[in-house]
């Protein structure tokens, strides 16, 4: 069997970089919210 081949050059040097990020899921069946009167006193237009 022959061996595992590098995925590297050797001596390279790895760095892990934790990366986050946000995903927003449309639903094409839902409503639209109905706008309101907000409490700071809004017509809700």
């Amino acid at each position: 069997m022959p061996g595992r081949p590098p995925v590297y050059p050797k001596d390279t040097v790895v760095y892990r970089v934790p990366i986050t990020f946000e995903i927003e899921i449309i639903d094409p069946n839902a409503e639209e919210p109905k706008q309101t009167a907000s409490i700071a006193g809004g017509d809700g237009a």
